[in-house]
């Protein structure tokens, strides 16, 4: 069976209200004991949670905030929105 690989360049539009800000920002540059606790990364910055609510938004489907590790934001506190896709 023939298979196909396609690299693309995909923007992810995040929207955010207050409450999504701090939720992001939670998640900003943990030690290693408080992200272990989490099962997160440690010493992440705010482009690197983002790039990871972007990848969810493209390999996953998320689309909102309301799953595992946001679980206790509003839904529409993070949207997330793939809005364009190019060749590399």
């Amino acid at each position: 069976m023939p298979s196909h690989t396609v690299t693309m360049e995909v923007e992810v539009l995040i929207t955010t209200t207050d409450e999504g800000e701090r939720g992001i920002d939670r998640f900003v540059g943990l030690d290693e004991e408080a992200a272990r606790a989490i099962g997160y990364t440690p010493g992440c910055t705010k482009d690197q949670v983002l790039e990871a609510l972007a990848w969810g938004a493209v390999m996953l489907g998320q689309r909102d905030a309301c799953r595992d590790g946001w679980a206790d934001l509003d839904p529409e506190s993070i949207s997330t929105d793939p809005i364009d896709a190019r060749e590399l």
